[in-house]
């Protein structure tokens, strides 16, 4: 059975106008115009000492506590806002391909995939899994994604400028 379903490729035009920078965001690039937050177990930037203390050995009911507060901040957002998933897709894997959830719960389990990505079309915003327990939010507008930062310190994250 199908997760996911393409949206219409009239709707994929006017979503890859709108995140037009997702491809060199994507691949780590810095694209004009496009602010990122960083949202995070953590209150602050790890030094060295403190992320090879706090990121490596984790033990299970520590991660599975770290991964509940992200996923808790998805269900506040998704509850509020429409979302898509997206993968990359041509043959160099650069065109962007949004699709949405069969089932509206594929995106509160999708989280634990790894680099859980998600577009939250109506805040024109990208939110994207890092690898120490660290997400990252990109968009253009800074006063459209204060909700996403209201639903992460409701879940017990932090926004780290």
């Amino acid at each position: 059975m199908r997760r996911f379903r393409n949206v219409p490729q009239q709707q994929q035009k006017a979503l890859r106008s709108q995140f037009s920078w997702l491809g060199r965001v994507h691949d780590t690039q810095a694209a004009p115009g496009v602010q990122r937050l960083s949202i995070s177990v953590f209150d602050h930037w790890l030094l060295e000492d403190e992320a090879l203390h706090l990121l490596d050995h984790v033990g299970p009911e520590e991660q599975q506590a770290r991964d509940n507060k992200h996923a808790n901040a998805i269900r506040l957002l998704t509850d509020q806002f429409a979302g898509l998933d997206f993968v990359f897709r041509g043959r160099l894997k650069q065109q962007p391909c949004f699709r949405e959830a069969l089932l509206p719960v594929e995106f509160r389990s999708n989280f634990s995939q790894p680099r859980f990505r998600f577009a939250f079309t109506q805040l024109g915003a990208i939110y994207y899994e890092g690898y120490d327990d660290t997400w990252h939010l990109y968009f253009t507008s800074r006063d459209s994604v204060e909700p996403v930062c209201v639903a992460a310190k409701a879940a017990g994250l932090f926004v780290l400028d």
